[in-house]
């Protein structure tokens, strides 16, 4: 139900659309990894994990966050939230001296996604 909802599907869609700019156009969302954080495919490098949880966190969260809401959870709710967190990550990031750590790339390539609005027709 969490993932195959007819509900719930399209908004999925969504995410593995923006999961696929962020990782790599072979990424592929399967109902594993969502409910359980199975092994991630190959095409998402290890330095990365840690992001792809925390938008699949953010993900559930905004599902639950409208669980008894008449209105499915939407993409813009998502990109909110993913928005809110990536600024905070690249403010701690930014406290560091040292900024080519693999986390302040990968944090860096989603803010200029945000930042260009490159989700906006969805």
């Amino acid at each position: 139900m969490f993932y195959e909802c007819h509900l719930i599907k399209p908004y999925w869609d969504k995410i593995n659309y923006f999961l696929q700019m962020v990782f790599n156009d072979k990424f592929q969302i399967s109902k594993s990894i969502i409910l359980f954080n199975a092994p991630v495919p190959d095409c998402v490098p290890r330095t990365k994990y840690v992001i792809l949880w925390t938008f699949l966190a953010i993900a559930r969260k905004n599902i639950t966050s409208n669980w008894k809401s008449k209105a499915s959870p939407t993409f813009k709710q998502f990109m909110n939230m993913v928005s809110a967190v990536s600024q905070l990550e690249m403010n701690t990031v930014k406290g560091r001296t040292e900024r080519t750590t693999s986390l302040y790339i990968a944090w860096q390539k989603v803010t200029e996604i945000l930042e260009n609005n490159d989700c906006s027709r969805l």
